[in-house]
């Protein structure tokens, strides 16, 4: 009995220390890693970093600046960083048509990483600050996982710098938001020393989740810009009845596409990022057919 206790400690003790070691990883690119990624493909991409209030925000910046175009802005999940949408980024069709960021989130990646804001309200208020940088430029904002709702909320907060907003696998129905009752010990004093900073932030933004998509709840119904959803069949992160809630609410937009697709999984960015660069271009659209007309 002496020997099976044991063997359960070494096994506690080494699953502890997995976890620690978890905790190096930061998942962002070094200004070094991104410049290499970049140039290997022939582009250029500049790491900046503004002040909002106590925060640092920071994104990647690339593609081409032009003053008449709409500016691409990609906001990550939970947990994330500004890398995830490298495919999106690299992609030479975007490269050659839009100017675009990515950025931090605040908590992840050099947005004061583990230094969580638990409120989509106050994320776009600071989020804010990285689009007023791009001063009389509109905004296509593309929101992937915890980005869906986070890009829906700066749109009705400040509808007058979003041009357009493509949600990716988007967690924007409340009543879909399950209750995972680990979420609050994960989140205790002994939850936050165990678990990865990286861990911990995500837990941290989605323990109010459902609360905050219940205060958006009813102004998607006033939100006018156009609106293209993507969502799989086969994503047990966000369930697919989300698409359903962007029908159902997003009454006043001035066009709404829902795509969806059987066989996609949640993790669209890194796996089918074609589908990202094709709504893109089919936002793009849209908009210069609403400018002409």
């Amino acid at each position: 009995m002496k020997g099976v206790f044991k063997i359960l400690i070494y096994i506690l003790l080494g699953l502890i220390t997995l976890i620690k070691l978890a905790g190096c990883f930061t998942f962002r690119d070094s200004q070094k890693q991104a410049k290499d990624t970049f140039g290997k493909a022939g582009y250029q991409v500049q790491s900046r970093m503004i002040r909002a209030g106590n925060y640092s925000l920071h994104y990647i910046q690339t593609g081409v600046h032009d003053e008449r175009r709409p500016v691409l802005c990609f906001v990550h999940g939970s947990p994330g960083a500004s890398n995830n949408f490298n495919n999106n980024l690299l992609d030479s069709s975007l490269q050659s048509s839009f100017e675009m960021i990515s950025v931090d989130r605040p908590g992840f990646g050099y947005s004061n990483f583990g230094d969580p804001v638990p409120s989509l309200a106050q994320q776009a208020s600071l989020l804010k600050n990285v689009l007023d940088s791009f001063t009389n430029r509109t905004i296509i904002l593309v929101g992937h996982s915890y980005g869906g709702p986070l890009i829906g909320q700066i749109a009705a907060d400040f509808s007058d710098r979003i041009a357009g907003l493509i949600i990716v696998a988007g967690s924007i129905d409340p009543d879909l938001e399950p209750y995972e009752w680990w979420r609050k010990p994960a989140n205790s004093v002994f939850g936050k020393w165990l678990l990865p900073d990286f861990m911990t932030t995500s837990n941290a933004e989605i323990i109010p989740l459902k609360w905050d998509l219940e205060q958006l709840e009813p102004r998607w119904c006033r939100l006018k810009m156009p609106v293209i959803v993507i969502q799989g069949g086969r994503d047990n992160l966000v369930p697919s009845g989300n698409a359903s809630f962007a029908e159902n609410h997003l009454d006043s937009v001035s066009y709404l596409k829902i795509h969806r697709y059987s066989e996609l999984n949640h993790f669209i960015p890194f796996t089918n990022h074609q589908i990202i660069t094709e709504a893109i271009m089919e936002m793009d659209s849209v908009l210069n057919s609403q400018r002409i007309n």
